[in-house]
């Protein structure tokens, strides 16, 4: 079996370091300027995607007139049974002797 015995060194520890620190400097540097970029990149084509909808809310907004009131629902209406579709159950009690 081959075992792989290093030492450490002053220059291995300083390589060690400097690697540490090149790695927190890219990513600080990824954070502050690349990241900012792409995320307005992002915003920027959500916005042309999405954008329209709120145009067209925006103009039928302005179509009405000051001080209207305007209630819009896109609930369907609950239908309700008429007593010729209900059914009659009848129900008996339970002696409680069984339960025991």
């Amino acid at each position: 079996m081959l075992l792989l015995i290093y030492e450490s060194s002053l220059p291995g520890v300083f390589k060690v370091l400097l690697i540490i620190l090149c790695i927190y400097f890219l990513y600080n540097l990824f954070i502050r300027v690349f990241l900012p970029i792409l995320l307005k990149q992002s915003i920027k084509s959500f916005h042309q995607k999405f954008g329209n909808e709120n145009e067209w809310g925006h103009n039928q907004a302005s179509q009405k007139k000051e001080g209207e009131i305007t209630i819009e629902t896109h609930e369907k209406p609950v239908q309700k049974k008429s007593s010729k579709d209900d059914e009659y159950i009848d129900y008996e009690e339970l002696n409680n002797s069984l339960a025991r």
